[in-house]
């Protein structure tokens, strides 16, 4: 499924310099770790509308290590301040930019985010990581290897019914 996205950006898995080592932090960590003025930036994304359901419902998807219940909280609190967090980075803002990007990576690698793509996500914000903190870079990475990792493992064998459909269309 992503073979040929996974060439292509093969370089996302190499962002941290060769011998350079941060501390592991995971997305439950600078999720737990962000201020208050930190989530309420956050929540305010959206011109400050509906700021104050956006915090509650962000302090839930918090709560949940960044997992997204949208059964219950539907897709628009917090949902819709968290895509616009991810969709760039405001200077002085790294952490909340990646914990946005975080819970959308996080809900795509539990298939619970089904309107966002990888591969777009990456390609308009592979700068934008690239000016994270290490440790923030590194989560980034994290997430990213945990999707490509799942994709592969469901990708079918070598010779697997894709493959031989393919085969006997060509023949």
């Amino acid at each position: 499924m992503f073979a040929a996205f996974d060439e292509r950006f093969s370089a996302l898995k190499t962002w941290l310099p060769l011998g350079f080592q941060v501390s592991r932090m995971n997305l439950s960590q600078l999720l737990h770790s962000l201020s208050d003025s930190e989530r309420d930036f956050i929540a305010g994304l959206d011109y400050g509308a509906d700021r104050e359901a956006h915090r509650r419902a962000l302090d839930t998807v918090i709560e949940q290590a960044g997992e997204v219940d949208f059964e219950a909280q539907g897709s628009w609190f917090p949902y819709e301040v968290i895509e616009l967090g991810k969709n760039g980075l405001q200077q002085g803002h790294e952490r909340e930019f990646a914990a946005c990007l975080g819970i959308v990576l996080r809900n795509i690698e539990t298939g619970r985010d089904l309107s966002n793509d990888l591969e777009y996500i990456l390609t308009q914000q592979y700068e934008s990581v690239q000016k994270l903190p290490p440790e923030l870079r590194a989560l980034m990475d994290s997430l990213i290897e945990g999707i490509l990792s799942r994709s592969e493992a469901m990708d079918p064998p070598s010779g697997g019914p894709d493959e031989k459909r393919v085969d006997e269309r060509s023949v």
